[in-house]
């Protein structure tokens, strides 16, 4: 996923409609060796003999623009799930490929360590035209061995959400946007913007939209970066006054200090920020802090609030989750708990925010969570459902686009 401009647009609940599950004709599988290679000259992608494989073989793929290509035929038009049996035992960090559907690439794979001879499945989900299609994984990082390719009609996402808020102390009207949001969630769509101050006006994005559309989004995104604690609050309770409901991030260094820029640079010292006592900690806590004090504000104000801390953590490339699942989970626990049980705040709706990859390992529990999300900037407008069914396999709860853009 690409580093972006922070000005991206917040899109809100999801709805998988024009995505229709069919009765299953069973699952087809196919070998990845009896497919269609392309080498781009470096190192040689090829089928190679592989102790543990299905027929003993795989493709071996290795530089980045590699490829292998396979025909399959589906009876029906609609969504699948392509699950690709791979072995990756050179990276513990794991490698990134890409995934053509016709030709188009419609998705990324993250393919996981494995020790050599082990074997592992990734999966996509996406829409087949009936008859003949290609299925193309074309190497990103490379250095993985595909083994099969199992294609099973999709059986749909989850269909209901648990519409209970983690907050047992809620206030009224938070708890009434959330069963509001769970009521829609399947239905409809909530159209949401980012708004950028710094284009020299505060409704620079939606005055745009207002005057394509004649309309307003109900969510607006606001950032409590550069510590802006009064221009956003001021801002977040003239949109709820309209009847508008206000999400809030926050990009900061790990003291809670700066913007975007920091919250990239900052390099902390996870055994001493988690530490109670340290300096780091204390500094952690007393920056916390301030955005807390700024939310009682508008809890004070009875305005509920979507609030998304520590976006696209497993990304990596943001402070909060350069330590890792582990310490990005008590991070986020630390938050919580203080917010929630210290500050008394329960105007939060609490909103965990994945990349595109959504990978597995750093979810907190559905103690802490209220919303999923996950976002990806792509230069296409086309389907981006195999990332909403990453991110509903999650848990039983909401599923919202939180960024999204070219």
């Amino acid at each position: 996923m690409k580093k972006k401009t922070i000005a991206a647009a917040l899109a809100g609940i999801l709805t998988v409609l024009s995505f229709q599950p069919f009765p299953a004709h069973g699952a087809d599988e196919y070998e990845w060796e009896s497919g269609t290679i392309y080498d781009t000259g470096t190192a040689e992608t090829t089928v190679v003999s592989l102790t543990g494989a299905s027929g003993g073989k795989a493709v071996n793929l290795l530089d980045a623009g590699d490829s292998v290509t396979l025909r399959i035929r589906v009876p029906s038009a609609g969504a699948y799930t392509l699950s690709i049996r791979y072995s990756q035992p050179y990276d513990e960090g794991g490698k990134i490929q890409n995934v053509l559907i016709n030709g188009k690439q419609t998705d990324t794979v993250s393919c996981g360590y494995t020790a050599s001879g082990s074997f592992e499945t990734v999966s996509v989900t996406a829409n087949l035209k009936a008859g003949e299609n290609t299925v193309t994984v074309e190497s990103s990082w490379g250095w993985t061995y595909l083994d099969t390719l199992t294609v099973t009609p999709w059986e749909g996402g989850a269909a209901s959400v648990d519409a209970v808020l983690s907050d047992q102390k809620a206030t009224a009207k938070t708890q009434a946007l959330y069963a509001f949001l769970c009521d829609t969630y399947g239905k409809h769509v909530l159209a949401g913007q980012q708004e950028s101050t710094w284009m020299g006006n505060e409704d620079y994005e939606f005055n745009i939209i207002q005057s394509a559309s004649g309309k307003l989004p109900v969510i607006r995104g606001l950032d409590y970066m550069g510590e802006d604690f009064a221009g956003c609050n001021r801002r977040a309770k003239a949109w709820a006054a309209k009847g508008g409901i206000v999400t809030i991030c926050w990009h900061c260094g790990d003291q809670f200090k700066g913007s975007h820029t920091e919250a990239m640079n900052s390099e902390p010292d996870w055994s001493k920020l988690l530490t109670p006592g340290t300096s780091e900690y204390n500094a952690l806590i007393a920056g916390m802090d301030k955005g807390a004090a700024a939310l009682k504000e508008l809890q004070d104000a009875d305005i509920p609030v979507i609030w998304r801390p520590f976006h696209e953590f497993d990304g990596g490339w943001f402070w909060w989750g350069k330590g890792g699942a582990e310490n990005f989970k008590k991070l986020w626990k630390l938050m919580y708990d203080r917010y929630t049980n210290e500050w008394g705040l329960h105007n939060l709706i609490w909103n965990l925010g994945y990349t595109g990859d959504v990978k597995d390992g750093w979810y907190p529990g559905d103690a802490y969570v209220d919303i999923i999300g996950a976002d990806t900037y792509v230069d296409h407008t086309d389907s981006l459902f195999s990332m909403y069914q990453r991110t509903v396999n999650v848990a039983k709860k909401p599923v919202c686009l939180h960024e999204n853009g070219p």
